[in-house]
């Protein structure tokens, strides 16, 4: 998954000027948690980078298996590509409510909440019997990944500093990296020498201590006043970004004719002009589009290259069906998929 990147962050770290409320609901002291507890510098980002690292690591895991998942489930290899589109969709809906959600309720609360959905709609997974089933539990993980990653950059922002963000980014970082890195390796042997379901259970334990862990040393920031829930935006935005994703991935895994696919992108961008005429009437957007008049926002985003679970499922999928056709090993196949992130970031 990805980093978000650091001129994003402190785009944000500028506008978060609102005072930030405690569990108990008084305001924070002005030094942030990290200032009087030095262990917390590092384990902060290493407990969110956990969460990328699973995310990753899941991604990369079921593109190698796809091929042994088709042939359990007694369905074509290609219609499994509706696992990935469907998470892909489902991120892709959910993920602009995270903030809200995470201000209603509390940032720890919601963190260990979409971490624990994530494990527990993983485990459904593999439970899964039929390809409905499948799917139906891949929304579900996808509901807990929009909330996870989103949320937990937004405690590690209200953790630190300024000054300390660049370090605490670094730290993050590990994890995440190392997921899509060792995935298809992990995911090719649990296939080979146990069975595709096990790529869906081993994220039970490493979610489990995710949450714990984050509900023991992270601070419940929430907003002192959250605003009313932007219901219409958060039809059109969700909308807009449904088709724009699904004609995206309808590219790469054709689940309808191309025409048809390629017809999404013009709804999508009428949507996308709708939500942009109600952001700008509503006094709450659930999609802020101000943040783009912040110059390092808007270059930052622009600018970062895209490696995110779309191309993870792109480049690894595809290099993992090709061999998985030709060798019937998945483990074979995942040594060279496994390599194919660090060339994609080479480019």
């Amino acid at each position: 998954m990805p980093t978000a990147p650091f001129s994003s962050i402190m785009a944000a770290a500028k506008t978060s000027e609102t005072t930030l409320l405690s569990e108990a609901g008084a305001p924070l002291p002005t030094p942030f948690v990290t200032t009087g507890e030095p262990r917390l510098r590092i384990l902060i980002p290493l407990i969110v980078g956990c969460a990328f690292f699973m995310e990753g690591l899941d991604s990369t895991m079921i593109a190698v298996s796809i091929p042994a998942m088709a042939k359990s489930l007694g369905e074509s290899p290609l219609r499994l590509n509706l696992v990935i589109t469907t998470y892909l969709l489902s991120l892709a809906v959910f993920i602009p409510v995270s903030g809200w959600i995470a201000d209603r309720f509390g940032a720890r609360r919601v963190f260990c909440a979409a971490v624990l959905i994530f494990a527990g709609g993983s485990a459904l997974c593999g439970l899964a019997n039929s390809l409905p089933m499948l799917i139906t539990m891949r929304i579900v993980q996808g509901f807990g990944g929009a909330m996870m990653t989103p949320v937990g950059r937004l405690i590690l922002l209200r953790s630190f500093p300024r000054t300390g963000l660049v370090s605490a980014m670094n730290w993050m970082t590990i994890p995440a990296m190392i997921g899509p890195m060792v995935g298809p390796i992990v995911g090719g042997f649990l296939t080979d020498y146990a069975s595709w379901r096990w790529i869906f259970y081993l994220n039970i334990p490493i979610g489990l201590i995710g949450g714990v862990l984050a509900l023991w040393l992270f601070e419940n920031f929430r907003a002192p006043a959250p605003t009313r829930f932007d219901l219409t935006g958060f039809v059109i935005a969700g909308v807009a970004l449904f088709m724009l994703e699904l004609a995206i991935e309808n590219i790469g895994h054709p689940m309808m004719p191309l025409a048809l696919g390629l017809a999404f992108f013009p709804l999508a961008l009428v949507m996308l002009l709708a939500y942009w005429h109600h952001a700008g009437h509503s006094p709450a957007p659930v999609l802020d589009l101000s943040l783009f008049s912040i110059k390092t926002f808007h270059v930052g985003t622009a600018l970062t290259p895209r490696a995110d679970e779309g191309d993870l499922a792109e480049y690894g999928g595809a290099s993992a069906h090709f061999f998985a056709v030709n060798s019937r090993n998945a483990s074979r196949a995942a040594v060279f998929a496994s390599s194919l992130p660090t060339v994609k970031r080479m480019q």
